[in-house]
């Protein structure tokens, strides 16, 4: 399943929103390095398949370049009070915006499948897009394995169709309550307008 163009750019707009859009490596709140729009780098292997360039030249940077900033960003501390921006100064390589945006859609084509394969194909089409937009936070966030087992109230009144429902069970622990109100007001009916009628361009 491929959402629409209107959707992902709807899409892109609000992951970036939640999770930030960062060009460098850093460590996320748990300490697992990052890049671009939330994207984990579980290990050095994982950051070499990217194409980091030097920031003061846009040269290419090279495998073992990528894995000693990699493991140097190991070396820091990380938590609720280190920003991740607060990290650039401890990193020379970035990812050129076009990496970035490729690896957001990348995202987003993988939980299409996988919420499509959770809730059914035609169900998870014929959802609004605002309940849609919903359930991509969530699997953002959480991941498949942890929205699956982990809300099964959630996702039985996602299958029944009662978003109201929905929105009492999406609450999640350890990230912002913003990030937690936007997922209930979309499900709840509250943005369901402002979404339709959002410019999509």
């Amino acid at each position: 399943m491929h959402p629409s163009t209107a959707l992902v750019t709807t899409l892109m707009r609000q992951l970036e929103q939640q999770e930030g859009r960062i060009n460098h490596m850093y460590r996320d709140t748990r300490g697992f390095i990052t890049v671009g729009v939330g994207h984990l780098l579980p290990h050095p292997q994982a950051a070499t398949r990217q194409a980091f360039v030097h920031r003061d030249s846009q040269q290419p940077a090279s495998d073992a370049e990528i894995r000693a900033e990699f493991r140097h960003l190991l070396t820091l501390n990380y938590g609720q009070h280190h920003s991740a921006a607060g990290f650039r100064h401890h990193t020379r390589l970035e990812l050129p915006d076009e990496q970035i945006d490729r690896l957001t859609r990348q995202h987003i084509n993988h939980f299409s499948q996988e919420l499509a394969d959770l809730y059914g194909a035609d169900a998870f089409a014929a959802m609004p897009e605002p309940v849609q937009l919903a359930l991509y936070d969530m699997v953002f966030n959480l991941g498949l394995p942890k929205l699956k087992h982990g809300f099964p109230r959630f996702n039985q009144h996602i299958r029944n169709r009662n978003w109201a429902a929905a929105a009492e069970e999406s609450h999640r622990r350890g990230i912002s309550e913003s990030r937690n109100r936007h997922v209930h007001d979309l499900l709840s009916g509250k943005l369901h307008q402002q979404v339709a009628t959002q410019p999509t361009t």
